[in-house]
């Protein structure tokens, strides 16, 4: 049989193990063909064992287990059927790492009852054909393929005895395991090795799982590890078997591959746990404490040969905890089938491919899977239809409560009394925010301090008693008492749904801010600063009901006691702005007015109305402190005017109380009066603003009083939070800002991981300057530039053509004639300029091919969740450079996408022009051309940079 595109056959494989990729770092992959030739070479011939078989074991789900030291040799299951080592014509049957023209039988002969025979999904659409190939064939070769599905009992030989008939029967090219690579130590560890290990659960081993797992999770593990032990010690069996049973029957079959294709047991572990309150935990933990102290009669170890006893158990449980029953059986019955489906699409296409260049008989893909029985059926029901794992792979995220907590400990002496401040909104029942304080800091001026930061809504609503802790309790409201273990368990969810009286408020703040400015201004003796000060804003404070507020353009009126005709004009006017707004981004500006007569009967629109005056006084023994006061309140949808109005003047009476006690305090340590501005900060986490009122001093001086302001409020130390180009401006910028955010019709395929924080969109065009055609590098280094600003950072403004051009002439790396030119610059230029500019340091990813691309990307993966920083990828044969800001990579089938942002534009600012046509947006790994080579550039993120 003859085919378009044939070529050499491959030599046959040698011996010697292979080169692993990826650098010095060796993937699962590599170690299992490592351990696999060494393996073979020692005997396979005598065991029937292909000594050309590329036998490997693939991981699904993480590649960060220790694989090689799980890999066993020996086995006491149920012997695997040799498979025929007839290697005649070997070349015509082996290209690619795929084998052709295996001995199939026409008629399976399968267990009965056990196995369920799937063909290829009728919803799952079949990749397109590509150029060459007859399309009726390659769809032909998507619809033959087929998984020979097996249910079997974890603690059964019958079972192992259907995975070993099943495998020798339909001679697969892959197996997969209901297994992820944490558990992949069970295909390591023989009968005799499984049954020590359960009678020996001691108490080390017990605390080596809750010191890696968190206290919470690890205890869940223990408890279900437990359990398993318990039937294994009742039953004389251990469990796992039919996996063991498959991974000798693979490695004695000619290139037949063994597959993890269940869901990492962190993710349904911590899924698990997100789905139960405190109470369900302690419940739920007493159900599967209690559950292995009963000893298993004859008759229910015949039913655990018939089913899974550990889905039994859980299944049982699943009236009281019906989330859990999804979360462990339905939940991984999708992720499975998915798993299936990727690895039938992926591994028919390279197949397929490869067949062209053969010349024997097409066979179709066949895979076997080895589930628990009671998956079959949920498979079964998934299986025509795609499955989206996103969702099944989200791990909820660790409560503010517990960061907070946790940020504390990590500067404040461990042996230190520990108390907790609840601040929250009554009015909705709401918890916005705890924040935890030494003892000696739990006091009424902190608090009065802390409540002037925060949203004008939000106030002290209770306290929280840590293990029992003498700490101060401030204030009338609730009180709550948790434990260290709690809190320092990041994988729980927050401990405030111990109390039912208040319920968590929304990540987003929503709802529209309100803005205005009010003059202050005062005359301190000298001498005297702190007295007069105090005074003069008691004085102000007093004087805030005369106010009223108004934009006159969008007909907002607000002031003391409104008629009800006014009231309900206003509410639906601000209803029909704050409908759907967030408070960080959509705002209104109203101007602030002193009432000269008011009059509690007629709010008429003849009331007379002037500006703020500012009073001057002169002296030369006087200072003189003026002062905008900006203050800005959240109107939420449905909001009273009145309440609106009230919001404003406490807003008001927060920011100049703030003022007060920052002025005060640095009078008391710098021995001066320092003037202070209004910045308002939304602090990673948050769910309301944060307000503060920062004294004008050197740089400094800013960082000492940045590092306590971390301190109060619970921010982390190891990142910037509150510096000025955070703060949030309240301005429209002339660039667009992070215009990924806004794209809202991609569905992911896998884990998605983006930039973390706001950037700039620069492109080609911007500023009347041209530099089309030569500026992409530059430009991906502006976008870059204002993330590092933008992120508190730097302050450092983003450079200009010239300035970068400038940069590498004074480091050599360029001559003088650079300087005005129109060159192009690559990756290592853009390092350098990060370098000496910013003193940021870069990792970098080469690659020979865009073919390669993809396969990095698990470390571009790793990089957006651990740094967060955009990437700048430059193509080297063709001069382009483009911006990655996100990976959704499938763990299943090894499929990714990126998130580009596309230097290239020369249109103006407009959003839906950018994202319709593709500017910013999700693109395939197509994307990067196999004839060029690609450099990536990787900005790491400073230390001490508060």
């Amino acid at each position: 049989m003859s085919r378009s595109g044939g070529g050499d056959v491959p030599n046959e494989p040698q011996s010697t193990p292979p080169i692993p990729s990826t650098e010095n770092q060796m993937t699962e992959e590599d170690l299992f063909r490592i351990k696999s030739v060494v393996t073979s070479s020692a005997g396979s011939f005598n065991r029937g064992a292909s000594d050309t078989a590329d036998q490997s074991v693939i991981s699904l789900a993480d590649s960060a287990s220790n694989f090689g030291d799980h890999v066993g040799d020996e086995f006491d299951e149920v012997e695997a059927v040799e498979s025929d080592n007839n290697h005649t014509d070997l070349q015509s049957r082996i290209f690619n790492g795929w084998m052709f023209d295996r001995k199939r039988p026409t008629n399976l002969q399968l267990p009965k009852d056990t196995v369920t025979v799937l063909n290829f999904p009728k919803n799952v659409p079949i990749p397109q054909c590509p150029e060459g190939i007859d399309p009726k064939s390659w769809t032909k070769a998507f619809e033959e393929a087929t998984v020979y599905l097996i249910g079997t009992a974890h603690f059964s030989k019958e079972s192992q005895e259907d995975v070993v008939n099943t495998i020798a029967a339909t001679q697969p090219d892959l197996v997969m395991v209901e297994l992820c690579p944490s558990r992949i130590s069970i295909l390591s560890m023989d009968e005799q090795t499984l049954l020590k290990e359960a009678s020996d659960l001691n108490t080390q081993k017990i605390l080596t799982t809750i010191k890696q797992s968190g206290v919470v999770q690890g205890i869940l593990h223990v408890l279900l590890l437990s359990m398993s032990a318990h039937i294994t010690r009742e039953l004389s069996m251990a469990p796992g078997g039919e996996f063991r049973a498959a991974h000798k029957a693979v490695m004695q079959t000619q290139l037949c591959r063994l597959v993890l294709g269940d869901r990492p047991i962190h993710v349904t572990l911590q899924r698990a746990l997100g789905s139960l309150n405190f109470w369900q935990k302690i419940k739920f933990f007493w159900h599967v404490a209690m559950s292995h102290n009963a000893s298993i009669t004859p008759e229910e170890v015949e039913k655990c040969k018939q089913r899974d006893l550990l889905e039994q158990l859980l299944a049982e449980m699943a009236g009281d905890f019906p989330k859990l029953s999804k979360i462990f059986v339905d939940e991984r019955d999708a992720y499975m089938t998915h798993a299936l489906h990727s690895l039938l699409l992926k591994n028919t296409i390279e197949k397929r491919l490869s067949w062209e260049r053969t010349d024997v008989d097409w066979q179709p893909l066949r895979v076997v899977a080895v589930v628990g029985i009671g998956h079959t059926p949920g498979i079964a029901a998934h299986w025509n239809n795609p499955v989206d794992i996103a969702p099944l792979l989200h791990v909820p995220p660790t409560s503010t409560s517990t960061k907070n907590y946790i940020n504390l400990r990590s500067w404040c002496d461990k042996d230190s009394q520990i108390g907790g401040l609840v601040f929250g909104r009554l009015a909705r029942k709401e918890v916005v925010l705890v924040l935890f304080a030494p003892a000696d800091n739990l006091n009424y001026s902190t608090v009065d301090f802390l409540t002037n930061c925060l949203s004008a809504d939000v106030t002290l609503v209770g306290n929280v008693s840590i293990d029992g802790e003498d700490a101060p309790l401030i204030g009338d409201g609730f009180t709550l008492t948790t434990t260290r273990d709690v809190l320092e368990n990041v994988d729980a969810t927050t401990f405030l749904t111990q109390n039912d009286i208040l319920k968590h408020s929304t990540l987003a703040p929503d709802g529209l801010s309100l803005r205005a400015q009010v003059g202050f201004s005062c005359a301190l003796r000298s001498g005297c600063e702190g007295e007069d000060l105090k005074n003069n804003a008691e004085k102000f404070v007093i004087g805030l009901d005369q106010l009223a507020f108004a934009s006159i353009d969008k007909g907002l009126f607000l002031r003391k006691n409104m008629d009800p005709e006014t009231t309900t004009k206003q509410r639906q006017l601000f209803d029909d702005l704050s409908r759907g707004a967030l408070q960080y981004k959509d705002f209104t500006e109203l101007n602030s007015y002193r009432g000269l007569a008011t009059s509690n009967k007629d709010d008429s629109d003849d009331q007379k109305m002037v500006p703020i005056v500012r009073i001057t006084r002169d002296g030369t023994k006087y200072s003189r402190v003026r002062k905008i006061l900006d203050v800005t309140v959240p109107a939420v949808f449905g909001d009273d005017p009145n309440d609106l109005y009230s919001r404003l003047i406490e807003g008001l009476r927060r920011r100049v109380n703030g003022m007060v006690h920052v002025m005060l305090t640095e009078m008391a340590n710098q021995g001066a009066v320092y003037p202070t501005m209004s910045h308002v900060f939304l602090p990673p986490g948050w769910s309301c603003l944060l307000h503060l009122e920062t004294p004008i001093f050197s740089e400094t001086q800013q960082h000492s009083f940045r590092v306590r302001l971390h301190k109060l409020f619970n921010l982390p130390l190891s990142m910037p939070c509150l510096r000025l180009a955070q703060s949030i401006t309240f301005v429209p910028s002339k660039l667009l800002r992070s215009p990924h955010l806004q794209i809202t019709n991609y569905k992911s395929r896998g884990v998605v991981s983006t930039v973390k924080g706001d950037y700039n969109y620069y492109h080609y065009m911007q500023d009347g300057f041209d530099d089309a055609g030569w500026g992409c590098a530059y430009r991906s280094l502006q976008s870059i530039w204002s993330w590092f600003i933008l992120n508190g950072f730097t302050d450092k403004p983003v450079p200009t053509h010239v300035d970068i051009q400038r940069c590498l002439v004074e480091i050599k790396d360029k001559e003088e004639k650079f300087i005005g030119s129109r060159q192009w610059i690559g990756s290592t230029e853009i390092g350098f300029v990060l370098d000496h500019m910013l003193g940021i340091e870069s990792r970098y990813i080469i690659t020979n091919s865009g073919s390669e691309v993809p396969e990095r990307a698990r470390e571009l993966m790793l990089h957006f969740q651990t740094v967060g920083s955009p990437v700048m990828i430059v193509t080297g044969g063709a001069q382009l450079a483009h911006t990655i800001l996100g990976v959704d990579f499938d763990e299943n089938s090894g499929e990714c996408k990126f998130l580009v942002l596309d230097p290239h534009y020369t249109g103006s600012e407009d959003l839906r022009v950018v994202l319709s046509k593709g500017w910013c947006g999700w693109k395939p790994a197509s994307f990067w051309h196999a004839e060029h080579f690609y450099n990536m550039v990787l900005p790491q993120v400073p230390s001490n940079v508060l």
